[in-house]
């Protein structure tokens, strides 16, 4: 080791000492940061949740208005509403797959009802399932209580 090397280690080790934040931090630092960041994510990750559950009902909405259309097409063809084996696969799933469709005509196949069942992270979702008739008439199928049909369809 030269004369240099040894006196640049020297003077590192000198500016280290002097300068408090060269010598990193604690142990209890570390502990109250990871702390703030568990006490950050356990406020923000129901706020979250919530937030992509209202999100992901336009893909129940969507799919009830695409269901709803075909059948009004099929029924202005044929005079009357298609048995339910003639409700087409692809019509049956979301878009996004939140959600699974069920159609159920009128004994007379002159009215039906569309149900959106929840599926997957939607099923913890306040609105429940959503129903929509020929009549144009929406409904919500096992809402929790305070969920109003309105503002669910809405939002």
């Amino acid at each position: 080791m030269s004369f240099n090397e040894s006196r640049d280690d020297m003077k590192f080790r000198m500016l280290s000492r002097s300068i408090p934040w060269c010598r990193g931090f604690t142990l209890l630092e570390l502990l109250v940061v990871v702390a703030l960041v568990a006490l950050l994510t356990g406020l923000a990750l129901p706020s979250y949740q919530s937030s992509m559950q209202r999100a992901r009902r336009s893909d129940a909405r969507e799919a009830l208005l695409h269901g709803a259309q075909w059948l009004e097409r099929v029924a202005s063809l044929h005079g009357q509403y298609p048995e339910a084996e003639a409700y087409p696969a692809r019509l049956s799933q979301s878009a996004a797959g939140h959600y699974r469709l069920r159609y159920v005509p009128g004994p007379d196949l002159a009215s039906y009802s569309l149900t959106a069942f929840r599926q997957g992270a939607q099923l913890s979702d306040p609105c429940g399932d959503f129903v929509l008739d020929q009549a144009g008439q929406r409904l919500l199928l096992n809402p929790d209580a305070g969920s109003k049909p309105a503002d669910c369809w809405r939002r």
